[in-house]
């Protein structure tokens, strides 16, 4: 106990001390550089006092210590003292010191056979009581002293918890009157009814779990092994938990404990919204190999029946095969498409897999069953599309550590594009080569696996981030460093966490290990109360005045805040969804969910907390929501009213057609969109049944929309129909030609057809795109795209261009397009956006629509959180050269 043995010695007594694990060498910190110039200057400094890397040997080889442990959690316990303490505990770790020096004391049961308390160096403390007959814990106190209880049967199984606030708080759930043993008779009784008999064997409990070990035993491979979990969705304390509802999960299981049905509650069936029987929602029967492989997989359904049910075969299947899985030197990819022309029986390595398989099962092919026109002549015209991606698979080529070192991508007409990676040798891509040859992307890895730095051809020298910790390890500062500035590194955010604030008794609102608050670029956001759960529950957030510079939050006084404050609400239900959301202007948002199945079923919104007397007036966006046994969305009535539809193909569970129309006086269809796909799943053809033809000089003008794709996914054609009364057949943006043409922008008729196609280079980059405009008056256009940019990875050519558009030409004129050196977009020629500029982690920070040449265009600035989204927006009117900016308007 007086010191650790010297590395490589190891006695017959000695306990593990310290591991040291190599990370970074002299020659990795080395080529952390940019031009010659190290982006740390003092890399070994930075590493060892911030990093936690020890020098331990003294030759510049930087090892991860692993953490020290202690047998006595006095802090400079005496070696003998220390001993003694080993003995007494059976040598069981008492404190626990990590690499930062921080030191973690761990408390156990009077017979050391369990923890029974951790407490951190700012003394938040978690304890436990054990259960000596499971040796499990039966209570947890967290570190605001907020209770979790459980409840184990007679076979140490854990089957109900029940998770409230404080000691001699009314929150949460009991387990008082919670019986964890049920006979076989209750059992039985339960799995014939579950939502009739599930609330009374819950009790006050937050969730329960019903065993029925023997019933494969006592009722046969009919009942099969079963188990039911329950959860309420309203704690008993809270004023909704009077008025009981619960959730209910059934699952059934085989000889090896795997999984062979399961269902859930269900919400009531909306077409018999009478009937008084539960509903559940099945999964879909599987078939296993004798691997324990799914072999056929069969559709969800709804079924009026809790018990099991074998055989339940539902709606499509799908059949998987399995190969041997041995390696191998080169692996090719087939998808839908690859194969579409072929006939599973006639698949070299598909064929014998399948022969034992009725013909029903996989005949006729997607491609047969459409070939015909049965289907129509948009599925007829996806399947030809389809059919000239056929036999286009993408080949990947391994080495002889099985990385996919070279991938080959085949497109229409045998053209090939590859890409290639290159591996250190600890099999991480340290360099990716695109299909012309040109590096992509390098990066350096120290020896346990993490990125130290990473460059690509798009972008050059970025932001500096540099992270301050607490004790705890937790980011509390955020540094930025403009890389391209010679100016000093600014504090662009800082965490303040309770405990280590000036803030007394941070357990009252279970403010421990909770951030308290949080000064970033928008402002300050101070959290007021968590839920005893952890969930916040009320936040007030104040802006800073100054929008447009960057907040250095290093010195608090120079940052001038605006004088609202803006506070947010939030409550919860047992399961931790949002119930209700109050915004600073007093709105409040209802959700309801649906019974039994628990998915959201109606929005409601008090606006502005607007009163009729002392009736809250609740304003209704959503009223109802159905859904399919997939629970996938499939009726939505909105409060307008509006409903949305949705159906889905029975076979791919593509979308196939939506329509939303209004359910006012005088029914009216704003949208029917039926949409047909390839076997992938691209789009190909979308026809809007709302809108009937209109008809131009040129014939009648459809509401469709057509799709085309390579054998790469990239979008090669598109049709559809535009306002060429509003377009005039220019591209967007500003007009290109001065055409005014014969039709009125205000002509409902003045619909034509058009037909845009478009190229690509090896590197998928959009070469051109060709407009054509079905109507003589109209010629059309062509932009043709450029990219002259240099990359910002030299690798020995001066002429190795990057992806970044440079410019892009439509007729005689062009457009010029500039960038960052982080790759953002900054400014455009002619387009609505003359002038951008990013924040240090590439958001947009302003934007221009105008371009002056004295003075400054009108603004818009964004503002984000810590965690990045956008929380102000303020928009500067134009003014003149030297004059005070005033607001145009904030949101």
């Amino acid at each position: 106990m007086t010191s650790l043995l010297p590395v490589g010695q190891l006695e017959s007594l000695g306990l593990p001390g310290q591991s040291y694990d190599l990370c970074l060498t002299p020659s990795i910190l080395n080529v952390l550089n940019r031009n010659g110039t190290k982006l740390l200057p003092d890399a070994e400094v930075v590493f060892s006092e911030t990093g936690g890397f020890l020098d331990y040997k003294n030759d510049g080889n930087l090892w991860s210590p692993s953490a020290l442990v202690f047998y006595d959690p006095t802090a400079n316990a005496s070696p003998a003292v220390e001993l003694a303490s080993a003995q007494e505990s059976f040598f069981s770790p008492q404190s626990i010191q990590n690499a930062f020096g921080a030191s973690f004391i761990i408390r156990y049961d009077y017979y050391y056979l369990e923890t029974s308390s951790t407490q951190d160096p700012l003394g938040n403390t978690l304890t436990g009581n054990l259960d000596y007959r499971t040796l499990r814990l039966q209570k947890i106190t967290d570190e605001n002293g907020n209770i979790s209880q459980v409840a184990f049967d007679a076979l140490g199984g854990a089957v109900g918890v029940a998770v409230m606030g404080k000691q001699g708080e009314n929150r949460g759930d009991t387990l008082d009157g919670f019986r964890p043993n049920l006979t076989n008779d209750e059992l039985d009784q339960y799995f014939a009814d579950p939502t009739a008999t599930g609330k009374t064997l819950l009790a006050g409990a937050t969730s329960r779990v019903i065993y029925d070990v023997n019933s494969f035993y006592r009722r046969g491979p009919s009942v099969g092994m079963r188990s039911s979990h329950v959860v309420r969705e309203a704690h008993l304390h809270d004023p909704a938990g009077k008025a009981i509802r619960i959730q209910v999960s059934i699952q059934f299981m085989d000889g090896n404990g795997q999984s062979i049905q399961e269902k859930a509650s269900a919400e009531p069936d909306p077409a018999n919204p009478g009937n008084a029987s539960h509903r559940w929602r099945c999964s879909g029967w599987v078939a296993l190999n004798n691997k324990a492989l799914p072999v056929q997989v069969f559709e969800p359904f709804y079924t009026s029946s809790a018990a099991l049910e074998l055989n339940a075969i539902a709606g499509n299947s799908t059949i998987e095969v399995y190969d041997a899985g041995l390696g191998a030197w080169k692996s090719e990819s087939w998808d839908a498409n690859d194969t579409v022309l072929s006939s599973p029986d006639e698949d070299p390595d598909i064929a014998p897999l399948i022969k034992s398989l009725p013909t029903s099962r996989y005949l006729p092919t997607w491609y047969e069953q459409r070939d015909t026109r049965l289907l129509g002549a948009e599925e007829q015209a996806a399947a030809k599309k389809a059919a000239l991606c056929n036999n286009t698979p993408t080949v990947s080529h391994m080495d002889s550590m099985d990385n996919a070192f070279l991938e080959v991508r085949m497109n229409e007409g045998g053209e090939t594009t590859s890409t290639r990676s290159l591996y250190d040798i600890e099999g991480k891509v340290f360099r990716l080569v695109d299909a012309q040859g040109r590096i992509v992307s390098e990066s350096i890895f120290e020896m346990s696996g993490l990125e130290l730095n990473s460059k690509s051809m798009d972008f050059g020298p970025r932001y500096r981030v540099r992270f301050g910790y607490d004790i705890l390890r937790r980011v509390t500062k955020r540094y930025i460093l403009n890389s391209d500035e010679r100016v000093s590194e600014y504090l662009d955010a800082k965490v303040v966490y309770r405990e280590e604030s000036q803030q007394p008794d941070p357990e009252f609102r279970n403010f421990r290990k909770k951030e308290y608050q949080v000064f970033d670029q928008a402002g300050t956001v101070t959290n007021l109360e968590f839920y005893f759960k952890g969930n916040l529950l009320r936040e007030q957030r104040q802006f800073a005045k100054d929008y447009k510079s960057n907040l250095d939050w290093s010195d608090d006084t120079n940052i001038e805040s605006e004088p609202d404050i803006y506070l947010n609400s939030t409550t919860y239900d047992a399961l931790n969804r949002i119930v209700t959301t109050t915004t600073p202007d007093l709105s409040t948002l209802r959700t309801t969910f649906l019974p039994g199945s628990g998915l959201l079923g109606a929005i409601d919104v008090n606006l502005i907390g607007e009163q009729q007397g002392t009736n809250t007036v609740w304003t209704n966006f959503v009223t109802s929501d159905e859904y399919d046994a997939y629970s996938r969305r499939i009726v939505r009535l909105n409060g307008n009213p509006v409903q949305i539809t949705d159906t889905y193909d029975p076979q791919t569970q593509n979308v196939t057609r939506s329509q939303v129309r209004s359910l006012a006086a005088g029914v009216e269809v704003y949208q029917d969109n039926a949409y047909t796909y390839d076997p992938v799943g691209n789009t190909t053809y979308v026809a809007d049944a709302a809108h009937p033809p209109t008809f131009l000089r040129s014939g009648p003008v459809d509401a469709h929309l057509e799709f085309t794709y390579d054998a790469l996914y990239r979008l090669t054609e598109s049709t559809g129909r535009e306002h060429v009364g509003q377009t005039r057949g220019n591209p967007p943006g500003p007009p290109s030609s001065p055409n005014l043409g014969p039709d009125a922008n205000t002509d409902d008729n003045a619909l034509a057809k058009y037909t845009e196609s478009y190229s690509y280079d090896t590197c998928d980059n959009l070469i051109s795109v060709r407009h054509q405009i079905g109507d003589p008056h109209y010629p059309g256009w062509k932009r043709t795209c450029q990219y002259n940019n240099p990359s910002a990875l030299r690798d020995g050519r001066s002429t190795a261009k990057g992806n970044r558009l440079s410019s892009s030409t439509v007729g005689n004129r062009s457009e010029n397009y500039r960038f960052d050196n982080h790759g953002n977009m900054v400014s455009t020629s002619f387009s609505n956006l003359s002038q951008m500029t990013w924040d240090c982690f590439n958001r947009l920070r302003s934007s221009s629509r105008q371009l002056l040449a004295v003075g400054n265009s009108e603004t818009t600035w964004y503002v984000y959180d810590l965690d990045g989204n956008r929380v102000r927006k303020v928009t500067e009117r134009a003014s003149q050269r030297g004059a005070a900016s005033r607001k145009l308007n904030e949101q």
